[in-house]
């Protein structure tokens, strides 16, 4: 046990956070997007209504601990927010191919399928959409750290144009 408490601790609290904040943010994204998955198939509406799946909460919640580990590796942490941004992205399309795979394919549940959208891979992932967790992977890595801080002690507290400010700069 470490001097803040029990590791676990931390990655339930972690975990528990982000598998709602994925959901969240994929509620939000096809309310705005105006896709929404039917059974059969995708429907644009201009409703906002938007919509995920419970299986969102357990892979959020996973990624949010893979990507915390990895914002704590001190390796990572001297690399520039650019790379750091890079991996968090390839990382989540990665987990998110695999999730699908077993998912939608083998079990057929049809939580998600890319197949209409250009540069798709077996219809689970896409350019577009990784493109998209490129720049969420800076917010996921704040997001460890606010969690770290605020609730354990462990660093300081820090904006979360901070990680943004790394991406767009070369120093």
């Amino acid at each position: 046990m470490n001097k803040n408490g029990p590791q676990y601790k931390k990655l339930l609290t972690i975990y528990i956070l982000a598998g709602i904040i994925y959901v969240f943010i994929e509620v939000v994204f096809t309310a705005i997007s105006g896709k929404i998955l039917t059974l059969t198939k995708y429907y644009e509406r201009i409703s906002l209504i938007g919509l995920s799946s419970i299986w969102m909460f357990p892979i959020g919640g996973f990624l949010g601990i893979v990507l915390g580990l990895l914002n704590e590796w001190k390796l990572i942490k001297h690399w520039k927010m650019i790379f750091q941004a890079l991996l968090g992205c390839l990382i989540i399309t990665g987990i998110e191919l695999i999730s699908g795979i077993v998912l939608n394919r083998w079990l057929d549940l049809k939580i998600w399928d890319y197949t209409e959208l250009p540069f798709n891979y077996l219809g689970q992932i896409n350019l577009f959409h990784s493109i998209g967790w490129f720049f969420l992977s800076p917010v996921a890595f704040w997001f460890d750290d606010f969690i770290r801080a605020e609730m354990y002690g462990e660093g300081k507290v820090y904006s979360l144009l901070e990680p943004f400010k790394k991406l767009f700069t070369l120093h």
